[in-house]
């Protein structure tokens, strides 16, 4: 049988809902609705799961309550089995010794949830990647190469499912900072990732200093003559022309543009959330790439909408990725003035990523209190909006 319940698995069924026991566990699994539909069926041993139950199956395989021999693992994370494990209601047992009972047995006492359940989602923003420092180069005694930095990827734009949280519990929210531009020879950094209820969003890759874009939730941008890194979430960064302008850091929703081209950062993706305070960007974009920065001949490349920044040009500085929209920074320019050898350089390094955001949204009439970040009421839902690390408690 290909679906089946492991058999050191304790359960009792409370009118059609589950409470699972896994043994050395202090928590007691509490599976309702859907979710108790696909245990009930892993119970009876099935060989196919209705698609309408597959991500629920999927979660409960991720909490290694139900065992399987018909998905591969990567097929039950392409299920949305870590985000379905995630909405499973855990109710914990008072102490180890009833978590270790050797009867398999639990009393309603003990185990019936006291707890009331409510369902939540969440829209998650990583951090942005900094942009990389301009540099010029030269090679014996050829001309001097004045070449512009990559810009700084996005952070990658998540919005959840459904979770499920309970009252008296306390989530953390993490919200990822923006990542450092590069100084001098020096890269700069990717952004941090934000996480909630189980999910989470990588920040974006920085922009190349004198080298490849890094790999992000968005790439960043290449600095001159080298490629733009991989969006693992997000979109590619561009390639920075050589002897040019960098690369644009790659956005949530597009590429970032070659240095070739203009160097502009991707353009970032849309949350459909009213204006929550006037945090983020003004037009509900997130994850917006850096713009790469200009050689001396070249012009500099503009930040995707989302919070990107500007590349920057010679002297003038790139502008830093927006605050709390996860944009991307700009990357540093490179010139120099003639006067033998080298010259006297003028470089500028890169600018930071902007930071995160965690918004936790849920419809009103639930019933639902909660404390953390700040809140908001619009259109029927609430939303609790976290600019920094934190924790969502359920009254």
């Amino acid at each position: 049988m290909k679906f089946s319940v492991d058999n050191d698995v304790h359960i009792e069924s409370l009118d059609g809902e589950y409470l699972v026991l896994v043994p050395g566990s202090e928590q007691v699994l509490h599976l309702k609705d859907a979710q108790a539909e696909a245990f009930a069926l892993a119970i009876q041993g099935v060989d196919v799961v209705p698609a309408e139950l597959e991500s629920e199956m999927a979660g409960l395989v991720e909490l290694g309550v139900v065992k399987t021999d018909a998905w591969s693992r990567r097929r039950v994370i392409q299920l949305g089995g870590a985000a379905a494990a995630a909405a499973v209601a855990v109710v914990a047992l008072p102490s180890v010794a009833a978590a270790a009972s050797p009867t398999g047995t639990t009393t309603p006492s003990t185990t019936t949830p006291t707890n009331q359940s409510f369902q939540v989602e969440a829209f998650l923003v990583g951090g942005g990647g900094g942009g990389g420092a301009g540099q010029v180069s030269q090679t014996g005694d050829a001309e001097p190469v004045d070449n512009g930095a990559g810009g700084g990827g996005g952070g990658a734009v998540v919005q959840t499912g459904v979770i499920t949280v309970d009252s008296g519990t306390s989530y953390p929210v993490v919200v990822g900072a923006g990542g450092a531009g590069g100084i001098g020879s020096i890269a700069g950094q990717n952004g941090g990732a934000s996480s909630f209820g189980g999910v989470s969003s990588a920040g974006g890759g920085y922009g190349g200093t004198a080298s490849a874009g890094s790999t992000g939730g968005s790439g960043g941008g290449g600095s001159a003559g080298n490629l733009g890194g991989s969006g693992t979430a997000g979109n590619d960064g561009g390639t920075g022309d050589a002897g040019g302008t960098g690369g644009g850091g790659g956005g949530a929703g597009t590429a970032g543009a070659s240095g070739s081209g203009t160097g502009n950062g991707g353009v970032g993706s849309t949350l459909s959330i009213p204006s929550l305070g006037g945090v983020g960007d003004p037009d509900g974009v997130f994850g917006g790439g850096g713009g790469g920065g200009a050689a001396s001949s070249t012009t500099p490349g503009t930040g995707g909408n989302g919070g990107g920044g500007n590349g920057g040009e010679g002297t003038v500085n790139p502008i830093a990725g927006l605050a709390n929209t996860g944009g991307g920074g700009g990357g540093g320019g490179a010139s120099h003035t003639s006067g033998g050898g080298i010259g006297t350089a003028l470089t500028s390094n890169g600018a930071a990523g902007g930071s995160g955001i965690v918004i936790v949204k849920a419809a009103q009439g639930q019933g639902l209190s909660a404390t953390g970040g700040t809140h908001y009421s619009d259109g029927g839902y609430d939303y609790w909006v976290f600019t920094g690390s934190g924790n969502f408690v359920v009254g």
